[in-house]
C-alpha cells in the first residue's frame, strides 16, 4: 500500500523502558524490517547505561547499527544522557561507541525520564561526533526559542511534544 508512495513507516522499539535485551530487540527489529519499516527509534538498554557496561553498550549499538545499514533502516539509538549527569567522561565513551558504530542517530532522550535535552550534552555529543553521526535532541524543548538552541548547537534533528508551539516560531509560546 505505501510502496512507491513518498511515506516513511517508522517506529521505535523498547520506548521508553529500555529494558529489553539485545535479542529480544533484534527480534523486533526482524520484526519491523519485514514490514518495510525505515526509521526506527530504540532506547540503549538502561540496565547497561547506569551501570555504565560500555561493552554491553558497545556491543547492542554495533549490532543493531549493522543489521539496520543492511535492511536500509535509518537507527535512532537513544542514550538518557541524564542518567549520566555529573560524568562527562561516561557520556563521552557512549559517543565514542556511536563514533565506531555508526548509528543514524544519537538521541538524547525519551523525553519520558527525569531529564531531557541539555544543550551542553549536546554540545559534547558534536565535539566527539562531528558530522560522522546525526544528533537528535529530545525531551524538555518547549517552544521556538529553546528549539533554535539546540538547532544552533549542531542538533540535525529535534524531537519536541510541543511541536505546534515550536513549530509556530512564536518565541515565548
Amino acid at each position: 500500500m505505501l510502496e512507491g508512495s513518498d511515506i516513511i513507516l517508522a517506529g521505535a522499539i523498547d520506548f521508553p523502558q529500555g529494558t529489553m535485551t539485545l535479542e529480544e530487540k533484534l527480534a523486533r527489529f526482524e520484526e519491523y524490517a519485514a514490514c518495510g519499516f525505515t526509521e526506527i527509534d530504540y532506547v540503549l538498554n538502561q540496565g547497561s547505561i547506569e551501570n555504565r557496561d560500555f561493552d554491553a553498550i558497545e556491543r547492542e549499538m554495533t549490532t543493531i547499527a549493522d543489521f539496520c545499514r543492511a535492511h536500509g533502516i535509518t537507527d535512532k539509538v537513544i542514550v538518557e544522557m541524564c542518567k549520566l549527569d555529573g560524568d562527562d567522561a561516561a557520556k563521552r565513551r557512549v559517543c565514542e561507541i556511536a563514533l565506531e558504530a555508526k548509528p543514524g542517530f544519537l538521541k538524547t532522550s525519551t523525553g519520558r525520564s527525569f531529564g531531557g535535552a541539555k544543550l551542553e550534552d549536546v554540545r559534547l555529543m558534536h565535539e566527539v561526533l562531528g558530522d560522522a553521526v546525526a544528533i537528535k535532541a529530545a525531551g524538555g524543548i518547549h517552544n521556538y526559542e529553546e528549539a533554535s538552541a539546540f538547532m544552533g548547537a549542531a542538533t540535525s534533528a529535534l524531537g519536541a511534544s510541543a511541536g505546534l508551539r515550536v513549530a509556530g516560531g512564536d518565541p515565548h509560546a
